[in-house]
């Protein structure tokens, strides 16, 4: 077991949370960690394997060919071949 210790407020909000949900500080603490954990996290991250590529097609647009349209825009106004 440890010691915490918490600003007033918090604890006061954490007997609020415990008292309406008829249950212990620590269950309600224990619930908020385990919803909070990386861990947790993890496993309801998207799996981006399955969707990589998905809208993979010949069509380009400004966001993917931007240094391509703005060293093509500069060549034709100054003129530069390079």
């Amino acid at each position: 077991m440890v010691n915490i210790t918490l600003p007033d407020h918090v604890a006061q909000q954490l007997e609020e949370i415990a008292r309406h949900e008829n249950r212990p500080v620590a269950e309600v603490i224990e619930k908020m960690l385990q919803q909070y954990s990386p861990a947790q996290s993890d496993e309801r991250a998207p799996d981006w394997d399955s969707i990589v590529g998905i809208y993979d097609d010949d069509v380009t647009d400004m966001s993917t060919s931007v240094r391509e349209t703005l060293q093509a825009y500069f060549q034709k106004k100054y003129a530069n071949p390079d």
